[in-house]
């Protein structure tokens, strides 16, 4: 189990359309991938432009 303190929804999600499905999910620990879910690492994220002092992020996500 993961403690997740905040969830932030695209302000622009529709629920009927589904449009701008995706949201953040902050996690108070980091996740050992390898560990936790039997996988090599999560998805590569730009190493440019990334901004002065930005927390690190990862992208996740499942598709139908």
């Amino acid at each position: 189990m993961f403690k997740i303190p905040r969830v932030v929804i695209h302000p622009s999600f529709d629920d009927y359309t589904f449009e701008n499905d995706y949201a953040l999910i902050e996690l108070e620990e980091s996740i050992d991938f390898k560990a936790d879910f039997n996988v090599t690492a999560p998805c590569c994220l730009p190493t440019e432009g990334v901004g002065e002092g930005q927390k690190e992020y990862v992208r996740s996500g499942f598709h139908n």
